[in-house]
């Protein structure tokens, strides 16, 4: 990540994989393309809690698939600032779609969408004339001795699933969860060619249902039944065999208005939402007009009772430009009022003429929660920025990089349009990575104490001990202190619903609430020094916080690098009362967000409009006593692939090229708990590594911070050292030589290796220096 002299050596370039034909497809053998294989494994989005109707219901149930396509595909750049989905929580299936024959997904992305529970399809793509004996060898197998061009003359009752075996075997070792099938040139054989095609479908979805649960095969509305390719714009029984025999069908986006709830009437209450009605975001003969009007096709699609499929959303990027991309694409997902356009200038349409909000996707679609119900993690980065951070430090300045696999969880609930705080991001300082979150004060108030919620989820508080609640700031102001607050209430465990609210232990009526917006119980906890709130503060007008739902808990402190600061405090589950009745069930968290204090003494200051009060680097909820894994993972035998080292006489250095590669292995937890037929998973799944660099003459030498470059981060088991420059006269001692170390970073918890667990491996230097 770090721009070395990668543009020496183009082709060395890490790049994504894909195939323009089945003959390629065919000589496919896994195992040899580790640095492609995503390394985070899908992690799972608890449910909604309870049961709705109307409005709220038709926003759970409307389903999303976001389809990429921009610029051919494949275009991704480590160091140049990228399109990237920041609002994932409006996804539950992400397509990389290119137009060659079969499509890997990028890693990046699929780490990405993984982290938040999203699923991931590869394309498999036949289209236009050249691809017509291509339909003909996918089902008839890559070694048929017969002339493909004898397409009514040949036995049809027989389909060949080697491709369908390799597909599948394509997404287990790339590690993503399905396919997306595009066929758009005609079947030779017509419909006798069809009913073979839906029988390699029919296999194939159950094939990859078995080998990979919960995975995906989606069809797309283009050839028909005979065989022709004729986009129905529905679903209908031109294309409804294909529907039957896959997961869902994504719609061609050029629907009449009538035509969803066709879909439905089509598809059956039992699956209408497994048609996803296509919208052209670029608004190419598209219901609506796509781009910020997508909201027109979107209502009709809520009223049908289908599901959605967003093309090309990547339209706020590759159209409106990267200048005002995040307010740009912050508008399309969430709404706003649009910039009134400026002569010339048709890119944002009639529709910002006005001040009146225009409605964005998260109008019609409920925010999911964030995955995992046992812990909670994020330290706000977009997966891309100009600087790069590591607690706090930073160790790359003034650079474009773009790393879709360093990105973490987004708020998912929108920023409150009645408080005189909001929040947003910030580029030019964080704590981990390139962005943080920044709380901004954007009118006078008299309040003191303000709450502003981010996350709503469902983390379960462990029973085994206390769950440690923990939020890393920097202050922007004096008289500014940040922390915590979370809504507390039941997950039953065996049902969504459940009756009663949760009241602390010892009993205290006065501290419990009901907050009916999600049906849920809820307990609202603040975090201060108790020095910070006294009751006599906790007053009408005073306060953004009722004094009835307050219960105070002293935190721990710790200051750390440049001026962040740590809070955290312990929430123990016999803090609480469950409701009278309600069993089985277990304490959750439903929803996380911020308590701003500001202190009278500073509001002449800080109380003026617009100001930047703080940057949130880092927000957790972790278990203080984990679920043990008999496994813990960890980086092993670091060790050196050399290519070459240039010796630039006349610039007095050395230049390195190389790829560093790390095995991983388990260390064996010495717990008599554990039996020898512990199936559990791995304990420490890591979602990306730091790699640094440094000079010493001891190959055990231990790390020191202040002396090494950071070369960048790692989302596989390798890292390519792009021609890193060493000064010749800091290698003349006979035991020169380069260490390169790698740090692990915890995917769940973000937790990183101590210095002391840290792993290298050495470069000897000398014997080059002539």
């Amino acid at each position: 990540m770090l721009k070395l002299h990668q543009d020496l050596h183009p082709e060395q370039k890490p790049t994504s994989p894909f195939w323009k034909n089945f003959t390629e497809l065919a000589n496919w053998q896994p195992g040899n393309d580790d640095r492609n294989v995503a390394k985070v494994t899908l992690r799972t989005r608890p449910e909604f809690r309870n049961t709705f109707s109307g409005e709220e219901k038709s926003k759970r149930d409307l389903k999303v698939i976001v389809c990429h396509d921009m610029a051919g595909g494949y275009i991704e750049d480590y160091f140049k600032t990228g399109y990237n989905i920041q609002y994932w929580q409006y996804v539950d299936t992400f397509i990389y779609f290119s137009h060659n024959r079969v499509g890997v997904p990028p890693p990046q992305w699929t780490n990405a969408a993984h982290r938040n529970g999203v699923k991931v399809l590869g394309t498999l793509i036949t289209e236009w004339d050249g691809a017509i004996l291509e339909n003909d060898l996918w089902v008839r197998g890559p070694n048929y001795e017969g002339k493909l061009s004898e397409g009514g003359n040949v036995d049809r009752s027989i389909v060949s699933t080697v491709f369908a075996d390799k597909l599948i075997q394509m997404a287990e070792y790339y590690n993503f969860d399905g396919w997306f099938v595009n066929v758009e040139a005609p079947l030779v054989g017509g419909p006798a060619h069809a009913k073979q095609l839906v029988k390699f479908l029919e296999y194939f979805t159950r094939e990859i249902h078995r080998k990979i649960p919960g995975s995906l095969v989606v069809w797309y509305d283009s050839v028909t039944t005979e065989g022709f390719v004729q986009w129905q714009d529905q679903l209908n029984d031109a294309n409804y065999p294909f529907f039957k025999s896959t997961d869902g069908i994504f719609i061609n986006y050029t629907w009449q208005q009538q035509f969803p709830a066709l879909s439905a009437v089509r598809a059956g209450e039992r699956r209408q939402r497994d048609v996803y009605t296509g919208i052209d975001i670029w608004g190419r003969n598209t219901f609506g007009g796509g781009g910020f009007s997508t909201f027109k096709a979107l209502e009709v699609i809520k009223n049908a009772n289908t599901s959605a499929a967003l093309f090309a959303p990547a339209w706020t990027f590759e159209h409106l430009g990267l200048e005002n991309f995040w307010t740009n694409d912050k508008l399309f997902w969430q709404g706003g009022v649009l910039p009134r356009p400026t002569e010339g200038d048709n890119k944002t349409g009639d529709v910002g003429t006005t001040m009146a909000r225009n409605p964005g996707v998260a109008d019609y679609i409920a925010a999911r929660y964030p995955p995992d119900n046992k812990l909670f993690y994020t330290n706000f980065s977009r997966g891309c920025g100009k600087n790069f951070y590591v607690d706090g430090r930073l160790v790359l300045s003034n650079q474009d990089w773009y790393h879709l696999s360093h990105q973490s969880i987004q708020p998912n609930k929108l920023p409150p349009t009645s408080s005189p705080l909001t929040f947003d991001y910030s580029f030019d300082k964080a704590y981990q990575g390139g962005t943080s979150l920044i709380v901004t004060q954007t009118a006078a108030s008299q309040l003191t104490v303000f709450s502003l919620p981010l996350y709503e989820l469902d983390v379960r508080l462990s029973t085994n001990g206390p769950t440690r609640i923990t939020i890393t700031y920097l202050p922007s102001q004096d008289g500014v202190r940040i922390s915590t607050y979370v809504k507390l209430g039941l997950s039953s465990l065996d049902t969504k619903d459940f009756n009663g609210v949760v009241g602390f232990a010892g009993g205290n009526d006065n501290n419990v609430n009901n907050d009916g917006s999600d049906g849920k119980t809820a307990v609202v906890l603040l975090s201060f020094d108790t020095s910070v709130i006294h009751p006599e503060n906790n007053q009408p007008g005073t306060s953004s916080l009722p004094p009835d739902q307050v219960k105070m808990f002293e935190p721990t402190i710790r200051l750390n690098t440049n001026g962040w600061i740590t809070s955290e405090f312990l929430l123990d589950p016999n803090t609480f009362s469950p409701p009278l009745g309600e069993s089985p069930f277990q304490f959750s968290i439903q929803e996380l967000g911020l308590t701003i204090f500001i202190s009278p003494t500073g509001n002449d200051k800080v109380l003026s409009k617009s100001e930047i009060l703080a940057h949130i680097g880092e927000l957790s909820i972790i278990p203080l006593i984990p679920e043990l894994s008999p496994y813990e993972e960890v980086v092993h035998n670091v060790f050196w692939n050399p290519q070459h080292v240039d010796n630039i006489k006349d610039q007095g250095l050395l230049r390195i090229w190389g790829n560093v590669k790390w095995e991983m292995g388990v260390r064996v937890n010495d717990d008599d708990s554990f039996n020898n037929t512990s199936t559990g998973p791995y304990a420490n799944t890591y979602a990306y590594y730091h790699v640094y660099a440094g000079l010493s003459t001891d190959p055990k030498a231990k790390p020191v911070l202040n002396e090494l470059t950071f070369l960048g981060i790692a989302d596989t088991n390798s890292f390519w050292v792009a021609g890193f420059d060493v000064s010749a006269d800091k290698v003349k001692n006979e035991n020169a030589g380069l260490i390169i170390w790698i740090q692990s970073v915890k995917e769940q918890s973000g937790v990183k290796a101590e210095i002391f667990e840290w792993r290298r491996c050495w470069i000897k230097l000398t014997g080059y220096i002539m």
